[in-house]
């Protein structure tokens, strides 16, 4: 069969993804015609019949131009008019390797139950005019992914009639070598769009609101001023923000935005924003004064160079209960931490701490471990989540010398009092435990460790903090 077309790949209903051939079924059908009551034949009407709904439930990838052409000839079948309304998801992330074929131009006419639709640069959109009219004429689409769009493909968006909810955008241009806007690009979805998804934004104008907009996550920004995105986003929920290097205009400097973004605090508010995330310049740079409840700034690998910086972040946001740091063992002073985490002392019951550590062994781990676990006895958690993560430097024949779970689950079970449950890993293993309280029979109060799980395969730890917020951008963006 594989003789017959080129291969193409589409990920059926179970997320897993199959191999096949779109038109091995045309090669077949032209065969049905023939009075055959043969069990191939009724194997293959069969085929047939329940084929459009497997193999288009999913995302529907075309990255080449053969797997393109291959996958027009299967939707050309005029006995598979209906096989459209199954085609929800399109892929094409490289569409100016795409065949120029006219019959792209078909699929596109046709496919009107699109839902989510992933252009790249858009190139294919100057292809063929139907192709450019049909997407301008969607309806039922709510989310589009580009990446670098050209000129062209943002003319484009501007006159597209479907009510966007999601948007996920690369909109560094690079035939014109600028960032876009977001907000202007965006704006005729402003009254139904709810997740922001930009990478190297510049942020200049606040001519247009999105009410609906509950999370942003703007990747590499430039420009980064808090009256624009308070104006902007009014009723913003979740924010992610990293700053560009070289991400400031003129004159300006990190030191010169924060201050800039001081003095507007007086003038904004952002009472809806619960979440926040992102790189510690750019935090640092946002400058945001009000109160959030859940802080991370995993986007930045911290050296002692960012303790400073890290603390005035802290010192920004308040009413703070959950926070995940990424700290570059030995670079980081833990024996500091305190100091550094002082600003949210009094509400922080949520730590994540992941330690990416480049030495000989683990001996070298555990005196970090144990100076931070007591500096935090000051702290009322009830939840402490440890990662380490081991980039191994040293001769070949060197083991490791092996960190317990158990161990350093109930040391810090001693140095905080309030600890109720306690999360470790150490690569490649992980642990669980609650810690549970008992009187003993003289009347003494005594804390056990009760085991919940261990595993060799858990998830990211970015995923684990329980108020991690990038999930909802994974699954509306189909990223997941």
């Amino acid at each position: 069969m594989s003789s017959l077309s080129p291969i193409a790949r589409c990920s059926p209903v179970d997320d897993g993804e199959a191999i096949l051939n779109w038109d091995v079924l045309t090669e077949i059908m032209s065969h049905l015609s023939r009075r055959d009551t043969s069990r191939m034949a009724r194997t293959c009407r069969t085929l047939l019949q329940v084929s459009p709904r497997f193999l288009l439930a999913g995302t529907v990838t075309l990255a080449l131009p053969e797997t393109c052409l291959s996958f027009c000839k299967f939707m050309a079948r005029k006995d598979r008019k209906d096989c459209y309304r199954y085609l929800r998801r399109l892929d094409i992330p490289l569409s100016q390797w795409i065949t120029k074929d006219k019959r792209l131009g078909n699929v596109f006419t046709k496919a009107t139950e699109l839902e989510w639709l992933s252009l790249g640069r858009g190139h294919v959109l100057a292809y063929d005019d139907r192709i450019c009219d049909a997407v301008i004429g969607l309806t039922k689409l709510h989310t589009l992914v580009l990446n670098n769009p050209s000129k062209y493909t943002l003319q484009v968006v501007e006159k597209m009639q479907a009510a966007l909810t999601t948007v996920d955008a690369d909109l560094y241009d690079f035939e014109r070598r600028q960032s876009q806007d977001p907000v202007v690009t965006f704006a005729p979805f402003k009254d139904s769009l709810e997740l922001m998804a930009v990478i190297s934004p510049v942020f200049r104008k606040k001519d247009s609101q999105f009410p609906r907009v509950h999370s942003l996550f703007a990747n590499d920004a430039t420009n980064v001023k808090l009256q624009i995105l308070t104006g902007c986003f009014p009723n913003l929920q979740n924010l992610h923000l990293s700053v560009a290097i070289n991400g400031f205009s003129g004159f300006t400097t990190a030191d010169t935005q924060r201050a800039q973004n001081q003095v507007a605090q007086a003038q904004v508010a952002w009472p809806s924003l619960r979440r926040l995330s992102g790189s510690v310049e750019g935090l640092y740079t946002l400058a945001l004064n009000c109160g959030i409840d859940h802080l991370s700034v995993a986007s930045t690998l911290l050296t002692a160079n960012d303790e400073q910086r890290l603390r005035l972040v802290l010192s920004d946001v308040r009413g703070l209960q959950s926070l995940y740091l990424k700290l570059k063992l030995p670079d980081f002073n833990v024996a500091t931490l305190e100091r550094t985490l002082a600003p949210v002392q009094g509400t922080l019951g949520e730590l994540m701490l992941r330690f990416d550590y480049r030495g000989r062994n683990y001996e070298e781990v555990a005196p970090y471990l144990s100076a931070m676990l007591e500096k935090l006895s000051a702290f009322p958690l009830h939840t402490l989540r440890l990662c380490v993560r081991w980039f191994y430097n040293g001769p070949q024949d060197d083991a490791p010398s092996g960190l317990n779970h158990r161990v350093i689950a109930e040391w810090a079970m001693r140095c905080v009092a309030s600890l109720r449950h306690v999360y470790v890993e150490i690569e490649p293993w992980a642990a669980e435990f609650d810690v549970q309280s008992h009187v003993e029979a003289d009347g003494r109060l005594t804390k056990v460790l009760l085991p919940l799980g261990e595993d060799n395969g858990f998830v990211e730890p970015d995923v684990l903090f329980s108020n991690d917020f990038f999930q909802p951008w994974l699954r509306a963006t189909g990223a997941e």
